[in-house]
């Protein structure tokens, strides 16, 4: 009520201008709710780029509940939109002068609320940067799960390549240890791989087991190295 009488529009609009300052009020509070969502989700941004996959998972669906909350905000100022158009409309001057209009928005002061139209135009270019500011809003939330997943997928391939290459090393010291493992025997009941008969047998197994998994190594090693990009 202070801010209408510091106007002085009120006795000349009666109570269209206390209507339409209820709807520029209201436009002209999302300004600073924008600018919160702005701040947190920044900040969440830099935790997400400093700890990555080790952000608590309450950060995660604060987001996404974040979301959630700019679109339910969106189809309100959909419906402002709606009811500015419509206020607008209502204070343009009907074609025919001698037609009987029982209320027009404005209609008290001079101009059949012609008036009236700069205010609302002020109020839906308001309306307009607070749509644009949820717009990046959403644009910087759906970006940040973006990253969130980007940085699980890289973790999970990380993983999938340390046990590919775990497997590549191992798997020929178990082939050897299946082949040297089998219990095949002769006519006179003697293994019949000659290096178990051997008295330095199982020193001469455990050398080429430790060749193989060496040489696995160094192989998978080399590979590595070739497939990381240099940087010069």
């Amino acid at each position: 009520y202070d801010d209408l009488e510091a106007s002085g529009r009120l006795r000349e609009y009666q109570a269209d201008f206390l209507l339409y300052s209820i709807i520029d009020r209201a436009v002209r509070e999302t300004t600073p709710i924008c600018i919160a969502y702005g701040h947190r989700v920044r900040w969440l941004e830099d935790q997400l780029r400093v700890l990555k996959l080790a952000m608590k998972s309450e950060y995660i669906d604060e987001v996404s509940n974040v979301r959630q909350e700019l679109r339910e905000l969106r189809q309100w100022l959909n419906q402002i939109r709606g009811m500015l158009k419509t206020l607008s409309t209502d204070c343009r001057a009907t074609d025919n002068e001698a037609a009987v209009v029982p209320w027009n928005f404005g209609a008290h002061a001079e101009g059949r609320g012609k008036s009236l139209l700069l205010f609302l135009s002020s109020t839906d270019a308001n309306l307009e940067q607070s749509m644009d500011r949820l717009s990046t809003l959403d644009e910087l939330a759906v970006s940040f799960l973006h990253q969130h997943q980007r940085h699980r997928e890289s973790f999970m391939n990380n993983i999938l390549l340390t046990l590919t290459v775990a497997t590549a090393v191992f798997m020929p010291a178990q082939l050897l240890a299946g082949i040297y493992g089998t219990n095949f025997v002769n006519e006179e009941g003697n293994p019949s791989i000659p290096e178990l008969t051997w008295k330095y047998g199982y020193p001469f197994f455990l050398c080429l087991c430790a060749f193989v998994l060496l040489s696995g190594l160094g192989l998978a090693l080399f590979c590595l190295r070739r497939s990381i990009p240099r940087h010069h």
